[in-house]
């Protein structure tokens, strides 16, 4: 008898930490039942606490996933937005530039005017002439003292003779030159030559007011004449096509062959 009272208690003392636990439980999921509401609500998702906890959470998963996404979406915009405002900026910066260039350039017109409408017209005249010729001497000095080339790529293959430079004003790239001529010659026999020249976009953000007074002067397209030479005086050299100086913009592209 005092063995199965003693199994009774037992039992009672399990049931009882069974109720507790129970108990624990129950709490416990009203908790996480509150704080998924709580989360459900900021993410404007409905609130049903009759579904089970499974459900619920997937579906929060998948409302998280989204505002991922949305996010990563709105992230790209925004670097999207901020290229364009670099962008404008930096066509604002040039745009000063220019303004700049142009009041200069306007100031220099004016005071030509005024020369030219002075009483001794002819002597205006011959000062003029003067001045244009000796600021044209002294733009095309400060152009060569301020071009230089840089070797980029140079190699033998194949009997010829491939080298690669890049055209500069101090350190503004304004294109790349590229060579090809024979490496020797048998006698009586002929071999072709060319030379192409690529202009580069010339970034005006980074142009110094000094350097774009020696582009101005360049004019709006750069002028290149190329003409191919031999020291040995039986080499005799044919041009393709006349040698005369070509014209080229921005990105643009000139070819001569000899």
């Amino acid at each position: 008898m005092a063995a199965l009272q003693e199994k009774i208690d037992s039992s009672s003392s399990q049931l009882a930490r069974l109720g507790e636990d129970l108990k624990t439980s129950r709490g416990m999921t009203q908790t996480y039942q509150s704080q998924l509401g709580n989360l459900q609500r900021s993410l404007n998702l409905k609130v049903d606490q009759n579904r089970d906890l499974a459900g619920q959470i997937s579906d929060l998963a998948a409302a998280t996933k989204k505002l991922q996404k949305d996010n990563e979406a709105l992230e790209s915009q925004g670097a999207a937005l901020r290229k364009e405002l670099e962008g404008e900026r930096n066509a604002n910066k040039r745009l000063s530039g220019e303004v700049e260039d142009l009041k200069a350039s306007n100031q220099k017109l004016n005071e030509t005017i005024a020369t030219l409408t002075s009483k001794e017209d002819s002597l205006a005249r011959q000062y003029l002439d003067v001045k244009h010729s000796k600021e044209n001497l002294e733009n095309a000095r400060r152009a060569l003292e301020n071009l230089s080339t840089r070797t980029l790529e140079e190699k033998r293959a194949g009997g010829m003779r491939y080298r690669k430079a890049q055209l500069l004003l101090r350190e503004i790239p304004l294109g790349t030159l590229e060579l090809k001529i024979p490496e020797r010659l048998s006698p009586g026999e002929r071999k072709s030559a060319e030379l192409v020249f690529a202009t580069d976009s010339i970034d005006y953000v980074r142009v110094s007011p000094d350097e774009r007074q020696i582009l101005h002067s360049l004019g709006e397209k750069l002028k290149l004449q190329a003409k191919l030479s031999s020291p040995a005086s039986t080499m005799q050299i044919k041009s393709d096509r006349n040698e005369a100086a070509q014209e080229l913009g921005e990105r643009d592209r000139a070819t001569w062959r000899w």
